[in-house]
């Protein structure tokens, strides 16, 4: 309103209050330990190495060179599991290295393979889903996500998504939703757990509802 007089009313504004993920646990390893209850993981297989020169986020990450080092977070079993991690690679592996792993118990459902390209391949269990990503660069920064949701038949859902630096995830590179597995989640692996991997992780995001947002 000014002294010529008053205006109209505008269009109805309305907000939608965004999801906020329900976090299961974020592993960052800033309590300057691999292996923690709250900062690092439940295990560590092989020598992964605490990272404090060139860290990813933060005072430190975990740096993985060579074959079976990985980590290994719990938790209870879950329908609807989603993941993040940052990755840097310090070299590209020479065959197809498995990266991140979602199971229940010993049995894996979904899972991301690093191939000798640099791409990133989804899998359910040692089946390809949809096309591989584009290639990941050595040095370079990304978010890399899994989002695995059992079925109660043909309806179970598998999807992988792949960010460069701190930039949101848009549309999953690979997805499926006729899976037909029925298992819940119940722990998730980081690392070289077939061939080999050299790379550094960090801020490793587990959420049940959405896909966790990039790190502060």
């Amino acid at each position: 309103s000014n002294a010529v007089g008053v205006s109209p009313y505008s269009a109805v504004v309305t907000v939608t209050t965004p999801t906020l993920p329900l976090l299961l646990k974020t592993m960052t390893f800033e309590g300057g330990s691999l292996k923690d209850l709250t900062t690092g993981a439940d295990a560590v297989s092989g020598s992964v190495a605490l990272e404090g020169v060139t860290p990813l986020k933060g005072r430190y990450s975990a740096k993985m060179i060579g074959t079976s080092k990985y980590l290994e977070e719990r938790f209870t079993a879950t329908v609807d599991l989603y993941v993040s991690v940052y990755v840097r690679l310090t070299a590209l592996p020479t065959s197809d290295v498995r990266l991140l792993q979602v199971m229940n118990s010993s049995t894996t459902v979904g899972n991301l393979v690093l191939r000798a390209g640099g791409q990133l391949r989804l899998r359910n269990s040692s089946t390809t889903i949809g096309a591989d990503s584009a290639p990941l660069v050595v040095g370079q920064l990304y978010r890399i996500g899994l989002h695995q949701r059992a079925g109660t038949g043909a309806n179970a859902m598998l999807e992988a998504f792949a960010a460069v630096g701190d930039g949101e995830f848009g549309s999953p590179f690979a997805t499926t939703a006729a899976g037909i597995w029925k298992t819940l989640a119940t722990k998730v692996r980081i690392g070289a757990t077939t061939g080999s991997l050299s790379a550094i992780v960090d801020d490793a995001m587990f959420t049940t509802n959405v896909m966790p947002w990039p790190s502060n």
